[in-house]
């Protein structure tokens, strides 16, 4: 994950994480509490890479924890998850 301070914008990508012999659908969530989703919550791509930026209810960045899910779907419906965390700068 990788924060462009200057746009406001997180991109993520997972490349090479998950691994299936079928295809893989990604939903994706962020949010400023473990588990929460009040930056992206669930957005489904077919990608290995998503960007998306901040809403205007976060003011303050200085420091904000951001906690990230993706989770790899196959198309019977199990899945995989992967979480990581990212300190924005002061």
């Amino acid at each position: 994950m990788t924060w462009r301070g200057a746009n406001q914008q997180f991109d993520v990508t997972w490349d090479g994480i998950f691994s299936s012999s079928h295809p893989l659908r990604f939903e994706v969530s962020a949010g400023t509490s473990l588990g929460g989703s009040d930056i992206i919550q669930w957005q489904e791509t077919l990608s290995t890479s998503i960007t998306f930026g901040l809403p205007a209810t976060i003011t303050s960045t200085s420091l904000l924890k951001v906690y990230m899910v993706v989770r790899a779907i196959v198309a019977g419906g199990n899945y995989e998850d992967v979480v990581g965390t990212i300190v924005l700068p002061a």
